[in-house]
C-alpha cells in the first residue's frame, strides 16, 4: 500500500464508498448538530424576511445573552419562525417571543414576591 498515492487513495474511498466523502462517514458531535440546527433556523428565518432580521434574532435570544440553555434557544428560534410564518411583522414577532420568555421566566419571581 504504500506505493498508492493520496490521488489513488481518494479514488479508492469514492469508490468503496459510493461517492461519498469520507468525512461524512464520521459521526458528528451532538454540539456540531445543534450549531447546524441554528444556522438551519437561522436560515429559515432569513427566507421568511431577510438577513438583518436573523441577525437580530440570534443577537436578542441567543442562550448566553438569556437565562435558558441552547436547546430552549432553539426553541424560542422556531417560535419565532412560526409567528413570521403567519404574517407578523419582524418587529412584533420579536415582541411575541420577548413576552413570552419574560413571562416564562419573571413569573416565579412574581410569584415569590406575593410571598414577601
Amino acid at each position: 500500500m504504500q506505493g498508492i498515492n493520496k490521488e489513488q487513495l481518494s479514488t479508492l474511498t469514492k469508490s468503496l464508498l459510493g461517492g461519498i466523502s469520507p468525512l461524512m462517514v464520521i459521526p458528528r458531535a451532538p454540539a456540531d448538530l445543534k450549531i447546524v440546527q441554528e444556522q438551519d433556523l437561522l436560515s429559515q428565518i432569513a427566507n421568511i424576511t431577510n438577513t438583518e432580521t436573523a441577525c437580530k434574532a440570534r443577537d436578542l435570544f441567543h442562550s448566553s445573552k438569556n437565562v435558558y440553555d441552547f436547546n430552549t434557544y432553539l426553541f424560542w428560534l422556531s417560535e419565532l419562525i412560526n409567528i413570521l410564518l403567519r404574517g407578523t411583522s419582524p418587529d412584533e414577532a420579536f415582541a411575541i417571543v420577548r413576552n413570552s420568555i419574560d413571562k416564562k421566566y419573571q413569573e416565579p419571581i412574581a410569584i415569590f414576591k406575593d410571598y414577601l
